[in-house]
């Protein structure tokens, strides 16, 4: 059924209209409530939410309405909102949420914790933006030294290079990751030592 058609009957008969749209989509409308309540409602909850879609439905389709398309998506979402609106309602009522969920929301970090974390996430890009600075192989060494754990030998298998020269690009540069995380603001000397 098309929105012209619908007009058309509202301008002739509004309650011809009303059982026409009803006759039409009420398996439809009942099909997206009980897939979306099966779980929570009883069979009445689930149909006066059927009955609030087609009310709302009505209320939109007065002679004003202006829709041309097909009115499946139209009372598809105002089916699916009316029926994710009584979930709510039904949850609100019967305190759906368990007792393991409210442990978990008193076990959740504060707003503080999260600043900090965020922060803290968005230093650590920045580090490693200077790390990626330093080139090849040195940012590979820091990288595999500072956040993988790994020690000069192992290193140096990975990337081909003596064990000596693994220790002495690692220490110049941590020195020039240093300098330019001091000059970007990101550490000063002293705390990062």
């Amino acid at each position: 059924m098309t929105g012209n058609e619908i007009r058309a009957l509202m301008e002739s008969s509004p309650d011809n209209a009303q059982k026409a749209v009803f006759n039409e989509y009420y398996n439809y409308v009942y099909t997206i409530v009980y897939n979306k309540l099966r779980s929570y409602a009883a069979r009445e909850d689930m149909e006066e939410c059927v009955s609030d879609i087609f009310a709302e439905l009505f209320l939109k389709l007065d002679s004003a309405f202006r829709f041309n398309g097909d009115l499946t998506a139209y009372v598809n979402v105002i089916a699916k909102n009316k029926a994710i609106d009584m979930y709510r309602s039904l949850s609100a009522q019967k305190n759906l949420f368990p007792k393991a969920a409210e442990s978990e929301i008193s076990s959740l970090p504060s707003d503080t914790d999260i600043a900090a974390r965020t922060e803290s996430n968005e230093i650590r890009k920045i580090v490693i933006d200077m790390i990626e600075k330093l080139g090849e192989p040195d940012s590979s060494i820091i990288i595999l030294k500072y956040y993988y754990g790994r020690n000069s030998n192992e290193i140096s298998r990975k990337l081909s290079i003596s064990p000596a020269t693994v220790r002495k690009r690692s220490e110049r540069a941590l020195k020039r990751l240093k300098k330019l995380l001091s000059e970007n603001n990101i550490m000063d000397q002293e705390r990062f030592q």
